[in-house]
Parts: structure tokens; sequence; C-alpha cells
């Protein structure tokens, strides 16, 4: 059914890229619909809607001052103005792949579900690519009620052709969070074999349950008929296991209540899992004049090599206090390390003891509890299908982002076949390769595809950053890990605060709410202008979506997430806001509640 006709004017021409319509009375569209026009050779062309506007025949608004007695609004004008609306698109497609301007005075209609897709640079793909791999990462829902799913090829998702993706927008509106739960659900349902994924909750206790239904949720005629047009099921997620960090007095320094989590782990680090990693203890630590890094990539190597012999941090400090001037032996210094200045060496012990010692969480032990595990060892052994959830919300700054440098750079080793079979605890061994025959100098064969999920993205790979070593391992996931099958799923509030080579390399982008000085930067550059103003008045759940299959970004809809949240009050609201403030020298804060 025709909405309306287009039309082009002298002033006001259609092209190869736009074309307009008027408004047939009483029809409404809204910017990102899709519509499809007729052409005088059979073909058709769809275009996005991307601005309404009012036009009327007054020459201007001070003719429509005088028309009502010169400013009264009471007034009835003696002539009624003519006026419509008029619809700008841009150009998405044209069926017989010839880019001339539409006709004017040509039927213009609302695209059905396939012409949607074929709208969109996916339905053409889906019939001619063999190797096409769809995946439903939202709805498109346009005016008139129409529904279809916003299909994207997950190889531009996970790899080979593209990876990473990048959600930006306010906090609490644009439900960051939820989007990438729901995408990594969907995900899993779809592709299990292939895929594994990791998850760092980094709020509170929102991710720790995302294996138990929600029983106080109940899903509503709207969120059924979402989950039906996605053609997923509205399921947990399945295959979770959870790590909780140890606290300082050796229980679970968590906000969840691990009674009632199915499963979980307590990790800590020793020195022995820090070997080639203490750099990542100092990674937001000034070094203006460049003498720590050197210090600690010599220290690091010597720990490797065995020249330095100590056992646990307690040795390893007392090691480096030797090389610093002692009151007992009269303010002499008692030698150099090689040929590092003494200050130098100072300075690394008073931030090294701090760091695993009066600042740390208790994350940071001599020596380990029979009950807490080594996270480097369940990397290596996560199988397709499992789902990691890695708790951090309680930590310090500096802790996050140790964990989290840790956990990417065991991925990328076991990836790179650095790790062995002969690497892995015995026991271990046995629980997950019984069955199957191994040497000992074999490398872990990982599953096909590793995604991570990273929060507060802009605290590990913030803008201006020029190098850290986790924002090194971050940039060369986001640069090269596509050809290795690790992909990163990032969130943050602005992505002007995001280093431009890690949001630069996402092939894949999702804008949530956002205010118009954020889109002012240069990172939405590539948004249309008339797209921009759309994004600051987008309602909680409805998101732009952009992928590299498709010619315009569209609007998107996502259901509700049906795993277990926390409903919190606001006391432990503003009490986990407290928690995650992060490091002001207090040994206790963040500690065990």
């Amino acid at each position: 059914m025709a909405i309306g006709k287009t039309s082009t004017t002298r002033l006001q021409t259609n092209t190869s890229d736009e074309f307009s319509f008027w408004l047939a009375t009483g029809e409404k569209v809204n910017p990102t619909d899709i519509v499809v026009t007729q052409n005088q050779d059979n073909s058709q062309t769809y275009g996005l809607v991307t601005r309404i506007e009012s036009l009327s025949d007054s020459e201007s608004h001070l003719d429509n001052f005088v028309s009502h007695d010169f400013g009264c609004p009471q007034a009835e004008p003696k002539t009624q103005r003519l006026s419509t609306n008029v619809a700008r698109c841009v150009v998405l497609r044209n069926t017989a792949d010839v880019y001339m301007p539409v006709e004017g005075g040509q039927d213009v209609e609302f695209a059905d579900e396939q012409g949607i897709l074929l709208a969109l640079g996916v339905g053409e793909v889906q019939k001619t690519d063999p190797y096409f791999r769809p995946l439903p990462a939202g709805v498109i829902e346009l005016s008139n009620g129409t529904q279809a799913p916003a299909i994207i090829d997950v190889r531009y998702l996970v790899g080979p052709e593209g990876a990473h993706m990048n959600i930006s927008g306010i906090s609490g509106l644009a439900a960051k969070t939820s989007y990438a739960m729901f995408l990594l659900n969907v995900l899993l349902q779809s592709y299990e074999e292939d895929v594994a994924v990791i998850i760092f909750n980094v709020k509170h206790d929102d991710l720790l349950y995302i294996d138990q239904a929600d029983a106080q949720a109940q899903l509503d005629k709207e969120q059924k008929k979402l989950w039906s047009v996605i053609g997923a099921k509205p399921q947990p997620f399945a295959k979770v296991s959870y790590f909780v960090p140890r606290g300082s007095t050796g229980s679970p320094n968590t906000h969840a209540d691990t009674s009632q989590m199915s499963n979980f782990e307590k990790y800590s680090y020793y020195l022995g899992d820090m070997k080639g990693k203490i750099s990542y203890l100092f990674a937001d630590i000034e070094d203006p004049r460049d003498t720590l890094r050197p210090l600690i990539e010599d220290i690091e190597q010597d720990i490797v090599s065995g020249s330095i012999r100590a056992k646990n941090f307690s040795e390893l400090i007392d090691h480096f206090n030797q090389y610093i001037t002692s009151p007992q032996s009269g303010g002499k210094k008692r030698g150099s390390y090689r040929g590092h200045h003494v200050a130098t060496i100072g300075r690394f012990v008073r931030l090294f003891r701090y760091l695993v010692r009066t600042g740390s969480t208790g994350l940071f032990v001599d020596n380990k509890g029979s009950d807490e595990v080594t996270l480097a060892h369940y990397v290596w052994t996560i199988r397709a299908g499992q789902v990691y959830v890695i708790d951090i919300a309680k930590l310090h700054d500096f802790e996050r982002a140790f964990v989290i440098g840790d956990v990417v750079n065991e991925v990328y080793r076991l990836f790179s076949g650095e790790v062995t079979y002969g690497d892995v605890p015995f026991q271990m061994r046995l629980q997950v390769w019984q069955n199957q025959n191994y040497n000992n100098n074999d490398p872990i064969q990982p599953p096909s595809k590793i995604v991570f999920f990273v929060d507060e993205l802009n605290k590990y790979a913030p803008a201006g950053k020029t190098e850290s070593p986790i924002l090194r391992n971050l940039l060369e996931i986001t640069e090269r890990g596509r050809s290795l099958g690790i992909v990163l799923i990032g969130a943050e509030q602005f992505a002007s605060d995001i280093h431009p080579r890690v949001v630069g390399n996402c092939s894949n982008r999702v804008y949530g709410r956002s205010d118009s000085t954020e889109l002012n930067d240069p990172a939405y550059r590539h948004i249309p202008k008339d797209l921009k103003a759309l994004i600051t008045r987008l309602d909680q759940g409805k998101l732009l979506l952009q992928h590299p299959l498709y010619r315009q970004p569209v609007q998107i809809r996502f259901p509700r997430p049906v795993y277990r949240q926390p409903r919190k009050t606001v006391g432990t609201s503003l009490a986990g806001s407290a928690a995650q403030t992060g490091n002001t020298g207090d040994g206790n804060q963040n500690g065990d509640q």
C-alpha cells in the first residue's frame, strides 16, 4: 500500500544517493524506516528515511505571523496555508544495481521483511554466497509494525572477514551490557561448536547468575514476539563457569552470594603465576623518564631465566632491598642491579610492595591455598560452547587491569601455539583430555574462536595512551586477532574515550543513546548527520547497529535478558558504586564484607 509518492524539485533534486517523497495525509514514518519505490525499468530502489520535513506555501515565518492578525494566536487566518510532510531518504539498494536517480511520481511503500534484508545487502549475499553465516543481531521494526531480524554475517563478527564489536552509549539508558549478553547468547545458540566466551564482570554481581533462569520475570507478548522474530530461544546461558577473586581474609571477594552460584572457583596470584607479567601491575604508573620500564623488563627476564631465585613476593622484595641505600650501612649504596640507578630500584620496591601488599585486596599471595586456582590453567583448557565469567567487580583498578591483561595474554599465547599439554596440571589433563592421546610437547588445540566481553573498555585502552602492556595486548587482538580467532566485544559510555586504533579495528559498532556533545567527536564522523540526531533520543532497548554488509546504520530492538539479574536496593547500589571507586591506598578498601 502506497504511503506517498516520490518527488523531485528544481531546488531539491533526487540523486543516485538520495531521493524524497511526500507523505499521504495521515501517514507517518520515522527516521531509519526502510521504504521501497518502483522504477521505470521495473527495478526497485530501497531507501532509508533519514529526516522528515514539513513544507508549506508560505514564503516566510513573517507571512504566517501577519496572517494571524499580526501575531494574535486566537485569530483565524483568512487563507489556509497548503502544507505537506516530505521524507528524505538515502539510497540503500537498487535491485538492478543501476543507480540512476529515482523519478518523481512513483509510489512509495514500506518494505516487507524480505525487502528489509535485501535493502541492507544481506538478502542477496544470503542467496549467492555459500559461506554466508547468518546471525540475528536484533529486530528491525518499521512504523507500520513490520518486523524483520537484523541479520549479520558472523564472519564479520568473529572472523575471518572482519571481527570485533564496540558498543557505546550513556550508562543505564543505552543498555550496553544487556545487548552484549543478548548477542553472545544468540551467538552460542547458533555456533556453539565453534565459539567459547570469556566475560569480565565489572558491576556488582550483575553477571554472576547468567546460567540461572529469572523466575520473577515473565515474558510478555511483545518480548515473545521479539524472540520469535529473532529465531532464538529465550533461555539463560549454558556451560558457565565462574571465577571469583580471593579476598584479604582468604574468603571469596565478591558481591555475589556464593551459596546461590551454581559453581565457582576462587582465583589468586603468586609469583609463579606472574612470570613475564609484572609489568601489567604498573600499567597506570606514570614513568615520565622511562626508567621503570627497562628495570621491570630486566626483572621479568631474570625471573624467567632463574637468575633471580625468589619463590614469592616477600623474597623478591627482600632481594631488591639489598640494592637500596641502607641506614645500617651508614647511607652507603650496597650495589647496583644491571646498571639501573638505585633511586629507580627504590621506587620499584616501594610501588611493588604497595601493589602486592598494602594496596591489594588480597588477590596476591606468597602461597596459594589448596582451594585457590590459577586462571591461566582454565584459559588453556577452555572448550567450544563454554562460558567463563571472571568476577573483578570488587578489585582495585590496577588489579582489574592486571587480571584482564593476564587473561588476554594467556589466550593470545594459547592461539599462538606457545602453550603445550605439558604446561597443564596433571589433574586438569585427566579431566579434560582423558579420552584423547596427546604428547606433552604438543601445542594445545584451542576452540576455533574465543570471544571476550570487556565492559568499561576505556579504562584499559584509553584514548591518549601511547604505551602499556595491556594496551599492547588489546591492540594485538583488534589488529591481528581475527586471523587467529580472538575476538573483542567492548563497551563504554563514550567512544571518544577509546584508543582510536582499538575502536577503528572494530568491524561492527553499536550506538545507544548519547548526548550531542559526544557525537561531535571525530569517533562518530562516519555516522550521517541526520542519524546522529536520532541517537540523542533513542529509547532504552533501541540501538543503532552498523555492520560491514549494511549500507547504512539501522535502528534495532532486542529482547531483555532472561537470566537471573540481581534486584538491588538503593543502598546496595550505592555501596556497590563506592566499592568500585578504586585504589586510595587503604589496604582494607574493597576487601571482604
